[in-house]
């Protein structure tokens, strides 16, 4: 045991070493220079709170911006520019914007990476001792070999923030602390509309109805933060062009939905997203009923509401319009805590399937035909895995351990 920890420890030195530490020499100690900001994605975030600073709309190219600020401009209609948030997001870019540009986006590393940790610290004070060390190791390992992480350090995008916010929504909820629980996941949905499917976890599997009022009350803070912090014409320009135009999705193998692969075919992007939403309700409703019904359930476990937030997470990943392969790292922590909870009581073909899927979850997608979905199939099996487990599937389940 202590040779095969010593040799894991080698392993992910030499990770780092190889791999991680000139990544983030590329993106972040390298100075930014003209055509190249370093970190697109975050470049974009930058742009749009000095834009707001400036008295300018967050969405559009302008022939006048702030000193030193620099736009680069994509195809999407007439002037828009490359952020796609609702207006209550740019609040923390307003003041990353007030920095130098490479000192803004150093601040941004060190907050994710505080987010991160946080949530990790928080996570593992929530299990019990012999979870803990099967938690550690999961999550290390996951993140050393993770191609979404690289991606999001080569980006500086914001999801990793979105997805420690819903969960710790969880975490909190679980602690009861149902208002913390409300604040954090409304934020994280007037940030990025995406986690708003959540509520479905909370109202559905813990059938608890306060919840949407909670949050309602929350979604309603965030966006009146977002009427002081916003230009009110920002408004109009994101519900009438902005968010229209990201319902559609992008025909990109970097978005890693299977939704952009119906929306090809059908045309229907409003159809394929309300499809998504009734799925992951009916997923949550038949998760409490299978576990209720091999054991009365006055509210669900801990293990429980691990596997129905990790369900929940791939297929919202799975069919929203956009689910670029960094959006992937929402999996990172869930899947750890699954490993720690759950897979203990999968039979070897079940702790295969999942390890199978986590793989697929975390790998770069390329353009060519059997490698362009794989973060999204390995949704789906994980999904697949999680269902099997609450339904008892003599397969996937030891005869010794049951959902509990």
């Amino acid at each position: 045991m202590r040779e095969s920890r010593s040799a894991l420890i080698a392993v992910a030195s030499a990770l780092a070493w190889n791999l991680w530490l000139p990544v983030l020499r590329d993106a972040f100690l390298r100075p930014a220079f003209a055509g190249d900001p370093g970190t697109w994605d975050f470049h974009a975030y930058y742009v749009a709170g000095a834009k707001v600073n400036a008295g300018l709309s967050p969405y559009r190219d302008h022939a006048r911006l702030p000193a030193g600020v620099r736009d680069f401009v994509v195809d999407w209609g007439p002037g828009h520019t490359r952020f796609l948030y609702p207006p209550p997001a740019v609040v923390p870019f307003r003041l990353l914007a007030l920095l130098p540009y490479g000192v803004a986006r150093a601040v941004w590393l060190a907050g994710t990476v505080a987010a991160l940790g946080l949530s990790f610290v928080v996570l593992l004070s929530w299990l019990d001792p012999a979870s803990r060390s099967r938690f550690a190791w999961a999550a290390a390992c996951g993140a050393l070999t993770s191609s979404p992480l690289l991606a999001l350090v080569r980006t500086g995008q914001i999801d990793p923030l979105i997805g420690c916010a819903a969960l710790l929504s969880l975490a909190s909820y679980e602690r009861r602390w149902c208002w913390v629980s409300a604040l954090l996941l409304s934020w994280a949905a007037a940030t990025k509309l995406t986690p708003l499917a959540f509520v479905i976890l909370f109202v559905v599997f813990y059938r608890d109805l306060g919840f949407a009022l909670r949050f309602a009350i929350g979604c309603a803070l965030w966006v009146g933060v977002g009427l002081v912090a916003a230009p009110e014409a920002s408004w109009s320009e994101y519900l009438t062009f902005v968010l229209p135009m990201a319902s559609l999705g992008f025909d990109s193998y970097y978005n890693q939905s299977l939704a952009r692969l119906v929306v090809r075919i059908t045309g229907a992007p409003k159809v394929v997203g309300l499809l998504g939403l009734a799925s992951a309700a009916v997923l949550m409703a038949w998760l409490r009923h299978s576990l209720a019904s091999q054991r009365p359930l006055a509210r669900p476990t801990r293990s429980q509401g691990v596997a129905a937030f990790t369900a929940l997470a791939c297929v919202v990943l799975a069919t929203a319009p956009i689910a670029w392969h960094v959006t992937y790292i929402w999996l990172l922590l869930p899947l750890s805590l699954v490993w720690a909870t759950v897979v203990p009581g999968l039979s070897k073909a079940g702790t295969g399937l999942f390890i199978g899927g986590w793989v697929l979850a975390g790998l770069r997608p390329w353009s060519a035909v059997p490698l362009f979905l794989p973060n999204a199939l390995g949704a789906v099996l994980i999904c697949a895995v999680l269902v099997g487990w609450a339904g008892g599937a003599q397969s996937l389940v030891t005869a010794a351990e049951r959902p509990k």
